[in-house]
């Protein structure tokens, strides 16, 4: 006869399964959305040596390991030698990571700075003579660092070969020569020692030496980000040529070949290219002329993006691309359109197949053609439209010898977008409307609209606007809150009002929570920040710009105390809100307030700010 197992009677007699989940519990941080994160608990290690045991081999609490260095140097204590704080808290938290990297799997250094001379901290070589042992790690992100690095970075990793991605980063903020990040290439091409590699990005000020036998080392290799702050960095034909396997290139401030049919024939499997400030290599006076000549050639190519690139023939050479599905175009010269667009169809370009097509922060010398919105419309289901500008000349006096001058206003949405019938998902932003386009009457299958950055405080009773789950309109100065004919957004999920700031009592609160969807969310932000959507005020001088800001100036009031991130900026914008007669900071937090009252869960503050462009 089979007898039942024991219940367990004492902590010491649960499973080590049990014990792990009982652990992350315990070191379980609050989160809004996304996956668990675990605080280091040096309680529960302390408790038994099989606790200690379990605790540190727990797969569960160690996935991932995120160590702050120059948190970690700060908050030593200081002792009576130089620097011998410092150094026996690295060397502490080094050992504490070396006895759970058998079970890391993704693991993140912030702050190395702090490990490169003249800091007082140790350098990784030193902190791990041995390396990282780390037989399950598969992703390393180096963040923050400075110096030289290559044979360092060799050192450190060269005992991880289940390593996939590799990250090194420098600073966020240029600190000079001095303090730069640089890459000693000729060393690179040692990450042979890593099989598994197949993603690399370097986020550096510096690149000293050539790639070009980067490729041969690591001819697995599927993603390449390469950024270059301070010097723009040649890339050799051969390293692009010998990448075969190559399905994602990020490029920044580097010089490249143009995409010829042999290179295009090299990266035949390349999905996604994103290029930033990216020139020609040969010849450097008619940068970006022949560089995106090229781009059909690349037979492959699905997303594209373009930041801050110049060229003749640029959006017509992108639409070129026949298998391209979204195109990004960024504070780029995109002034030339395809005169003929009916010839980027079919086999010709893109034009009947683009499903995604975003504009941001161009300045068009003159409207995108209407033949163009109408091959769009065949297949394109998402369109941002934002900070899209032109020139308007301005009639004033000018004095003898002066030229014309040019002023910049928004470019009026365009009334071809009533061709584009599948779109699900409009940004209309920081466009200068009062008012919604007539054209989105035509747009009924419209399940996400952004209004960000205008004027609207009215919505029309259109059906097209029935569908509507996710609907923005934050930086519209809606103080009062919801905007007239809410109604007619019958299927709101989600409504956003971040950025202003509001002014609602608790009866306006309630009234708004009624006029609300049943289901929907509203979202606000908890430090507002707003632009050039304020009413019109007296401008800012700059002595009222460096001054203190304080709530209800002249009146006798306390100083208004805003902490956390980006704190000075927030208090500049509430002093211009203040002065242009929009609400307070005072008001605002008692609307949230009265808010979380009649909404419930229902309200969303977002720690964040909206700045407009």
């Amino acid at each position: 006869m089979s007898t039942l197992p024991q219940r367990p009677t004492t902590l010491d007699d649960l499973e080590d399964a049990l014990l792990e989940i009982i652990f992350a519990c315990v070191c379980a941080v609050p989160q809004s959305h996304g996956r668990a994160v675990y605080k280091h608990s040096p309680a529960l290690p302390a408790v038994s040596r099989r606790f200690a045991q379990v605790y540190a081999q727990s797969s569960l609490l160690w996935e991932e390991v995120r160590i702050d260095w120059a948190v970690l140097a700060k908050q030593a204590p200081p002792l009576l030698a130089f620097g011998a704080g410092t150094q026996a808290a690295c060397a502490a938290a080094a050992a504490w990571l070396s006895a759970r990297l058998p079970v890391v799997q993704r693991l993140l250094f912030r702050g190395c700075s702090a490990l490169a001379p003249p800091a007082e901290a140790p350098p990784l070589v030193q902190l791990f003579p041995g390396g990282l042992r780390g037989p399950r790690l598969t992703e390393a992100h180096l963040l923050d660092a400075w110096g030289g690095y290559g044979a360092e970075l060799l050192l450190v990793l060269r005992r991880c070969p289940a390593l996939r991605r590799l990250s090194l980063a420098c600073q966020p903020r240029a600190q000079g020569r001095e303090v730069a990040l640089v890459v000693q290439g000729q060393l690179l091409p040692r990450l042979a020692c890593l099989p598994s590699l197949s993603s690399l990005e370097l986020h550096v000020d510096r690149i000293v030496g050539s790639l070009a036998e980067l490729s041969a080392a690591l001819p697995g290799l599927t993603r390449l980000c390469l950024r270059c702050r301070m010097e723009s960095a040649a890339l050799a034909p051969e390293l692009l040529e010998g990448l075969s396997q190559l399905r994602c290139l990020e490029l920044e401030n580097v010089r490249v070949a143009q995409f010829t049919p042999r290179l295009a024939q090299a990266l035949s499997q390349l999905t996604r290219l994103a290029c930033t400030d990216v020139l020609a290599a040969q010849p450097r006076r008619r940068a970006g002329v022949q560089l995106w000549q090229g781009l059909q050639h690349l037979a492959s190519l699905q997303l594209l993006r373009l930041e801050r690139q110049a060229g003749a023939g640029m959006p017509a050479n992108a639409l070129a691309c026949r298998r391209l599905r979204g195109l990004t175009l960024i504070a780029c010269e995109a002034g030339e359109w395809p005169a003929a667009p009916y010839q980027l169809t079919g086999e010709g370009g893109c034009l009947g197949s683009l499903a995604a097509l975003h504009l941001e922060s161009l300045h068009l010398p003159a409207p995108v053609p209407a033949q163009l919105w109408r091959h769009l419309g065949v297949g394109l289901t998402s369109l941002t439209w934002r900070s899209v500008l032109h020139s308007v000349p301005q009639e004033e006096l000018l004095l003898p010898g002066e030229g014309p001058r040019i002023h910049m206003q928004p470019m009026d949405v365009p009334a071809e977008l009533a061709h584009l019938q599948g779109l699900r998902a409009l940004r209309l932003e920081y466009c200068g409307m009062d008012a919604l386009p007539p054209a989105l009457q035509a747009l009924t299958h419209l399940t996400f609209l952004s209004l960000e950055g205008n004027r609207i405080c009215a919505l029309p009773a259109w059906r097209s606007l029935t569908g509507l789950h996710r609907l923005s309109l934050a930086n519209n100065g809606l103080a009062e809150g919801l905007p007239d004919g809410l109604a007619a957004c019958s299927s709101l999920h989600e409504l956003s009002l971040e950025g202003d700031f509001l002014s609602l009592d608790a009866e306006a609160a309630d009234h708004l929570a009624r006029a609300l969807p049943q289901r929907c969310r509203l979202l606000v932000s908890l430090v507002p920040a707003q632009g050039h959507t304020l009413p019109a005020g007296p401008a800012p001088t700059e002595a009222d710009e460096e001054a203190p800001m304080h709530e209800g100036a002249g009146q006798g009031e306390a100083p208004m105390q805003v902490e956390g991130a980006g704190h000075a900026a927030a208090q500049l914008a509430a002093q211009r809100a203040q002065r242009a007669g929009a609400p307070s900071m005072a008001q605002h937090l008692a609307a949230l307030q009265a808010l979380r009252q009649a909404l419930g869960q229902r309200l969303v503050v977002e720690d964040t700010m909206l700045f407009s462009s």
